[in-house]
């Protein structure tokens, strides 16, 4: 994020609820062009783990997550939710950052974030980092991956409105 000039950012972090309608077109280009990235390297060998929150809350419909899956269209992905309880996240935050829960603003985006990027999807696995460790979350993955096939629910995103 650093490299993005101050008038860009957050730029692809934009959070949900339409409140910089003049970054909007940027992200959806930042998107486009981490999907093809993406396919660049899968398509020459190279296995990928991407970390992203993909939701739909902007200003005007933007296809966010039916475009990465059609332009992801024929891979082997996995979809994995990531969840956390507010209340663990808060604790995380204050921890690491000094957050509080009691700026309504920052409360107010973080509530927002955890309900739009996983509104209306369905996951080909689940994890809860508030009960299982990162080694563990790790292990749960590679053993989904070993056990194949690979997921469709990343698939289905490419006809969803």
């Amino acid at each position: 994020m650093s490299q993005l000039p101050e008038a860009l950012r957050p730029g692809i972090g934009l959070r949900p609820g339409g409140g910089r309608p003049d970054l909007e077109e940027l992200v959806v280009a930042q998107y486009q062009g981490l999907w093809e990235s993406i396919a660049a390297h899968a398509q020459r060998g190279v296995d990928v783990v991407v970390d992203v929150g993909l939701h739909e809350s902007f200003s005007k419909p933007r296809a966010i997550r039916r475009d990465a899956a059609r332009r992801l269209a024929g891979m082997a992905i996995l979809f994995v939710a990531v969840r956390c309880p507010l209340e663990v996240i808060w604790e995380r935050r204050a921890r690491s950052w000094g957050q509080s829960e009691s700026e309504a603003a920052l409360r107010e985006a973080v509530q927002r974030w955890q309900v739009e990027v996983h509104e209306g999807l369905v996951y080909d696995l689940e994890l809860d980092t508030s009960v299982l460790t990162p080694q563990e979350c790790a292990d749960l993955v590679l053993k989904r991956i070993a056990s194949g096939p690979a997921g469709d629910a990343f698939a289905r995103l490419a006809t969803d409105t």
